[in-house]
């Protein structure tokens, strides 16, 4: 229990991206037990040199799916969770920045509220934002808004939907849409679907990623 698997997809156009964000998952101050490259549109000899990476001075497993044909996010994202050993599964795009403890901030949610099956967060678009974590607000109910959801009692609260870290079971119930129609909305889709199914979201008021 509460083992992470981070999902990374990325696609031919954004590939160049991977080692540039692998070297900011290094400074985390807790590690993934597992980390899954999930990518479309590249030959997998361009990924043969990722077998494992180290994080404070351990060494993290990597998994590669890919597949020549390009796909779209939703496609990647549910090859790549397919793929997760651990119950915990964390989804990052390759052109985003993560906040140094936004892995251990997860790993200490789930382990503290276990009937978390959904943690979503807020974002930010500069790097320098960010800040050691202290305290943070937690809030539990949520309204659908567009294709996503908004925070019921401040729908002001910025949601970054598509960092979204879950219990590996939430699969058995939703995956992320695959069809044209869900293109660039396939993140929102996924979370506006977990209120149909009343699964237990959480959102937490820290920017835990620079969205680019």
């Amino acid at each position: 229990m509460n083992k992470l698997s981070l999902c990374i997809t990325c696609f031919d156009g954004d590939f160049h991206l991977l080692d540039g964000l692998l070297e900011s998952f290094k400074q985390q101050t807790e590690n993934p037990d597992e980390i899954i490259i999930s990518a479309s549109g590249l030959d997998k000899s361009l990924l043969s040199k990722y077998n494992s990476i180290f994080i404070n001075n351990v060494d993290v497993p990597i998994k590669i799916v890919c597949d020549k044909e390009r796909h779209y996010q939703s496609v990647a994202r549910n090859l790549g969770a397919k793929k997760a050993s651990h119950d915990i599964i964390l989804f990052f795009d390759v052109d985003d920045t993560p906040h140094p403890q936004k892995l251990e901030i997860t790993k200490i949610f789930f382990k503290s509220l276990p009937d978390t099956e959904i943690l979503i967060h807020s974002y930010t678009k500069d790097i320098k934002k960010f800040k050691d974590v202290v305290c943070f607000n937690i809030y539990d109910e949520f309204i659908k808004s567009g294709y996503g959801i908004e925070v019921k009692d401040n729908r002001n609260l910025p949601i970054h939907h598509a960092h979204i870290a879950c219990r590996s079971h939430v699969f058995n119930n939703i995956k992320f849409l695959e069809s044209k129609s869900a293109y660039r909305l396939e993140d929102s889709i996924f979370i506006s679907q977990s209120l149909d199914f009343a699964l237990n979201i959480k959102y937490i008021d820290l920017e835990l990623v620079k969205y680019s």
